[in-house]
């Protein structure tokens, strides 16, 4: 054994062997892992605020969801001739500008969202409850189009001011 071994040391001259310590093993406690997800479930909803973002962001996944999954079938009612020749446009158009509607939310100040989210969040909700009601009574197609574009192009807006 040399001096320049890594397991020895020299102290006063004497050669000495290191102590290598390990940091105890952590160990899995399913109890343990409950209590704390509840005591962070408990910390978090005591909070006006989450409580409200919560609501309104599983409401409104919801509610585009069920739009998208049932507008083709209003699409077919309002215009059962037609098929669904341009029910994919609508759907890329809805994709683009909400793309780009994403982007102007990234590029709108904070501050300004911040101060005024909730009643930003209400009004565009209000509006989207608004162009929906109002294309299940549309008696034309390219209305209907138009209505679900400004729908989904709104919501995919606000997701992205909400974050």
């Amino acid at each position: 054994n040399s001096p320049s071994d890594p397991n020895k040391t020299i102290e006063n001259g004497n050669t000495k062997a290191a102590t290598i310590t390990t940091p105890p093993k952590a160990r899995f406690s399913a109890s343990r892992a409950v209590r704390l997800l509840w005591k962070h479930f408990i910390s978090a909803y005591r909070q006006l605020p989450v409580v409200q973002w919560s609501l309104w962001w599983a409401l409104a996944m919801a509610g585009f969801i069920q739009v998208q999954v049932y507008v083709q079938l209003l699409w077919h009612e309002i215009d059962q001739d037609q098929g669904t020749l341009f029910n994919g446009g609508a759907e890329a158009l809805l994709t683009l500008l909400g793309a780009i509607s994403a982007l102007a939310a990234g590029y709108i100040a904070n501050r300004i969202f911040e101060q005024w989210a909730l009643w930003i969040l209400t009004v565009c909700s209000g509006l989207q409850g608004g162009l929906i009601f109002y294309s299940g009574f549309a008696t034309n197609i390219w209305v209907a189009y138009v209505l679900y574009i400004l729908f989904g192009t709104l919501y995919l807006f606000m997701v992205t001011m909400a974050r």
